[in-house]
Protein backbone atom coordinates (compact mmCIF):
# COMPACT_ATOMS: atom_id res chain seq x y z
CA UNK A 1 0.00 0.00 0.00
CA UNK A 2 1.61 3.16 -1.14
CA UNK A 3 1.55 6.02 1.26
CA UNK A 4 0.64 9.40 0.94
CA UNK A 5 3.27 12.20 0.04
CA UNK A 6 3.43 14.66 3.02
CA UNK A 7 2.86 17.93 1.55
CA UNK A 8 3.98 21.30 3.46
CA UNK A 9 1.75 23.40 5.18
CA UNK A 10 1.21 27.17 4.36
CA UNK A 11 3.00 28.44 7.93
CA UNK A 12 5.93 26.38 6.66
CA UNK A 13 5.72 27.22 2.57
CA UNK A 14 5.66 30.74 4.22
CA UNK A 15 8.33 30.64 6.37
CA UNK A 16 10.51 29.05 3.88
CA UNK A 17 9.81 31.65 1.16
CA UNK A 18 10.21 34.30 3.82
CA UNK A 19 13.80 32.96 4.48
CA UNK A 20 14.94 32.89 0.91
CA UNK A 21 14.26 36.75 0.71
CA UNK A 22 16.21 37.23 3.51
CA UNK A 23 18.99 35.64 2.35
CA UNK A 24 18.45 37.09 -1.09
CA UNK A 25 18.67 40.73 1.07
CA UNK A 26 21.76 39.95 2.75
CA UNK A 27 23.58 39.23 -0.61
CA UNK A 28 22.57 42.00 -2.30
CA UNK A 29 23.77 44.20 0.41
CA UNK A 30 26.99 42.84 0.66
CA UNK A 31 27.78 42.92 -3.39
CA UNK A 32 26.86 45.74 -3.39
CA UNK A 33 29.51 47.31 -0.39
CA UNK A 34 31.64 45.50 -2.86
CA UNK A 35 31.02 46.96 -5.61
CA UNK A 36 30.86 50.31 -4.06
CA UNK A 37 34.32 49.81 -2.41
CA UNK A 38 35.39 48.24 -5.96
CA UNK A 39 34.71 51.66 -7.26
CA UNK A 40 36.22 53.70 -4.71
CA UNK A 41 39.88 55.14 -5.90
CA UNK A 42 42.57 55.20 -2.68
CA UNK A 43 44.15 58.45 -1.54
CA UNK A 44 47.70 58.34 -2.85
CA UNK A 45 49.02 61.50 -1.80
CA UNK A 46 48.32 63.25 1.75
CA UNK A 47 48.89 67.00 2.26
CA UNK A 48 48.47 68.79 5.37
CA UNK A 49 49.32 72.65 6.15
CA UNK A 50 50.18 73.92 9.50
CA UNK A 51 50.19 77.89 10.03
CA UNK A 52 52.10 78.84 13.34
CA UNK A 53 52.39 81.40 15.32
CA UNK A 54 53.95 80.05 18.02
CA UNK A 55 56.21 82.36 20.23
CA UNK A 56 59.16 81.61 22.53
CA UNK A 57 57.62 81.93 26.65
CA UNK A 58 54.26 81.15 25.60
CA UNK A 59 52.07 78.16 26.77
CA UNK A 60 50.85 75.23 23.88
CA UNK A 61 47.49 76.54 22.83
CA UNK A 62 44.83 74.97 21.34
CA UNK A 63 44.79 73.69 17.87
CA UNK A 64 42.62 75.94 15.23
CA UNK A 65 40.66 73.81 12.75
CA UNK A 66 39.87 73.95 9.02
CA UNK A 67 41.56 77.94 8.65
CA UNK A 68 44.86 79.86 7.37
CA UNK A 69 44.08 82.74 10.12
CA UNK A 70 46.24 82.50 13.32
CA UNK A 71 47.13 85.56 15.32
CA UNK A 72 50.55 85.34 17.74
CA UNK A 73 50.96 82.62 20.12
CA UNK A 74 48.17 80.74 17.77
CA UNK A 75 48.63 77.30 15.27
CA UNK A 76 46.08 76.37 12.79
CA UNK A 77 46.09 73.27 10.88
CA UNK A 78 44.25 72.74 7.55
CA UNK A 79 43.75 69.61 5.29
CA UNK A 80 45.46 70.65 1.46
CA UNK A 81 42.69 68.58 -0.37
CA UNK A 82 38.83 68.36 -1.17
CA UNK A 83 38.61 64.50 -0.39
CA UNK A 84 38.95 64.90 3.28
CA UNK A 85 39.49 66.69 5.94
CA UNK A 86 40.70 67.78 9.24
CA UNK A 87 38.64 66.71 12.15
CA UNK A 88 40.58 66.56 15.17
CA UNK A 89 44.39 67.75 16.16
CA UNK A 90 45.10 67.40 19.53
CA UNK A 91 49.30 67.78 20.83
CA UNK A 92 50.64 64.47 22.07
CA UNK A 93 52.42 66.66 24.53
CA UNK A 94 50.47 68.49 26.81
CA UNK A 95 52.76 69.41 29.63
CA UNK A 96 52.23 73.14 30.92
CA UNK A 97 56.52 73.82 30.21
CA UNK A 98 56.58 77.18 28.32
CA UNK A 99 58.02 77.08 24.31
CA UNK A 100 61.32 77.48 24.09
CA UNK A 101 63.03 78.92 20.74
CA UNK A 102 63.29 76.10 17.85
CA UNK A 103 61.31 74.05 19.45
CA UNK A 104 59.74 71.79 17.52
CA UNK A 105 55.59 70.67 19.03
CA UNK A 106 54.37 67.30 18.14
CA UNK A 107 50.45 66.98 17.38
CA UNK A 108 48.42 64.38 16.20
CA UNK A 109 45.87 65.12 13.10
CA UNK A 110 43.09 63.23 12.28
CA UNK A 111 42.09 63.74 8.71
CA UNK A 112 38.24 62.38 7.74
CA UNK A 113 37.08 61.71 4.16
CA UNK A 114 34.74 62.94 2.48
CA UNK A 115 32.92 60.07 1.21
CA UNK A 116 34.82 56.53 1.86
CA UNK A 117 32.70 55.11 -0.81
CA UNK A 118 34.51 57.12 -3.45
CA UNK A 119 37.87 58.10 -1.74
CA UNK A 120 39.41 56.07 1.25
CA UNK A 121 42.75 56.13 3.16
CA UNK A 122 45.32 52.90 2.75
CA UNK A 123 46.35 51.73 5.76
CA UNK A 124 49.93 53.42 5.94
CA UNK A 125 52.06 56.32 4.40
CA UNK A 126 55.37 57.01 4.41
CA UNK A 127 57.12 59.82 4.46
CA UNK A 128 56.97 60.61 0.86
CA UNK A 129 53.50 60.34 -0.01
CA UNK A 130 52.45 62.73 3.18
CA UNK A 131 53.68 66.55 1.92
CA UNK A 132 53.63 68.87 5.28
CA UNK A 133 53.77 72.46 5.17
CA UNK A 134 54.88 74.30 7.99
CA UNK A 135 56.27 70.38 9.55
CA UNK A 136 58.02 67.72 9.12
CA UNK A 137 56.36 64.22 9.21
CA UNK A 138 56.71 61.68 11.71
CA UNK A 139 54.31 58.41 11.08
CA UNK A 140 50.33 58.27 9.70
CA UNK A 141 48.25 55.02 10.38
CA UNK A 142 44.72 54.43 9.32
CA UNK A 143 42.27 54.05 12.06
CA UNK A 144 38.78 53.13 10.90
CA UNK A 145 38.14 55.00 7.67
CA UNK A 146 40.36 57.99 9.00
CA UNK A 147 43.83 58.98 8.78
CA UNK A 148 45.52 60.12 12.09
CA UNK A 149 49.14 61.95 11.22
CA UNK A 150 51.56 62.53 13.86
CA UNK A 151 54.02 66.02 12.73
CA UNK A 152 56.39 67.90 14.16
CA UNK A 153 55.56 71.89 13.84
CA UNK A 154 58.86 74.11 12.14
CA UNK A 155 60.69 75.28 15.19
CA UNK A 156 59.67 78.12 17.31
CA UNK A 157 60.97 81.62 16.61
CA UNK A 158 62.39 83.61 19.47
CA UNK A 159 65.61 84.39 21.68
CA UNK A 160 67.90 81.96 22.80
CA UNK A 161 68.60 81.66 26.52
CA UNK A 162 72.34 83.08 27.11
CA UNK A 163 75.42 80.60 26.72
CA UNK A 164 76.39 78.26 29.48
CA UNK A 165 79.81 78.40 28.20
CA UNK A 166 81.96 79.93 25.49
CA UNK A 167 85.63 79.60 24.59
CA UNK A 168 88.01 80.17 21.48
CA UNK A 169 89.08 76.84 19.27
CA UNK A 170 92.76 76.83 19.54
CA UNK A 171 92.72 75.09 16.19
CA UNK A 172 90.83 77.68 14.33
CA UNK A 173 92.19 81.24 14.58
CA UNK A 174 89.30 83.42 15.16
CA UNK A 175 86.70 80.81 16.12
CA UNK A 176 84.39 81.05 19.03
CA UNK A 177 82.26 78.34 20.38
CA UNK A 178 79.78 78.19 22.67
CA UNK A 179 77.15 76.00 24.00
CA UNK A 180 73.32 76.37 24.59
CA UNK A 181 71.20 72.86 26.14
CA UNK A 182 68.03 73.72 24.32
CA UNK A 183 65.62 71.41 23.23
CA UNK A 184 65.56 70.04 20.47
CA UNK A 185 69.65 70.97 20.08
CA UNK A 186 69.81 73.60 17.59
CA UNK A 187 73.03 74.91 15.61
CA UNK A 188 73.20 78.54 14.56
CA UNK A 189 75.94 79.40 11.51
CA UNK A 190 76.65 82.86 11.43
CA UNK A 191 78.67 84.77 8.77
CA UNK A 192 80.25 88.37 8.34
CA UNK A 193 80.10 90.00 5.12
CA UNK A 194 82.40 93.13 4.11
CA UNK A 195 79.47 94.91 2.39
CA UNK A 196 77.40 95.15 5.41
CA UNK A 197 79.69 95.43 8.12
CA UNK A 198 76.81 93.01 10.30
CA UNK A 199 76.54 89.27 11.29
CA UNK A 200 73.84 87.01 9.72
CA UNK A 201 72.34 84.30 11.54
CA UNK A 202 70.14 80.69 9.96
CA UNK A 203 69.28 78.33 12.87
CA UNK A 204 68.37 74.81 12.23
CA UNK A 205 68.09 71.77 14.19
CA UNK A 206 70.62 69.70 14.06
CA UNK A 207 72.09 67.08 16.51
CA UNK A 208 74.85 68.82 18.32
CA UNK A 209 74.55 71.78 20.73
CA UNK A 210 77.89 73.61 19.70
CA UNK A 211 77.25 76.86 18.08
CA UNK A 212 80.53 78.42 16.18
CA UNK A 213 81.41 81.63 15.40
CA UNK A 214 83.68 82.90 12.94
CA UNK A 215 85.18 86.49 13.34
Amino acid sequence: MKKNPIIPDRKFRHRHKMLLLLLSGAMLFQWGKIDAFAAAKEIKTVNIRVISKLEAGSKLPDIKLETTTVSDGEVAVDAGGSKYSVSEAEWTDKSSNELKAAEEPQMKVTLEPEDVSEDYFVSSYKKANVKISGGTFVSARRDGDDLVVTLRVNGIKGDYAAPEDAWWNEKSLGQAKWENRITPPVITRYSFTEENRKFTASPRPVRSSIIFIHI
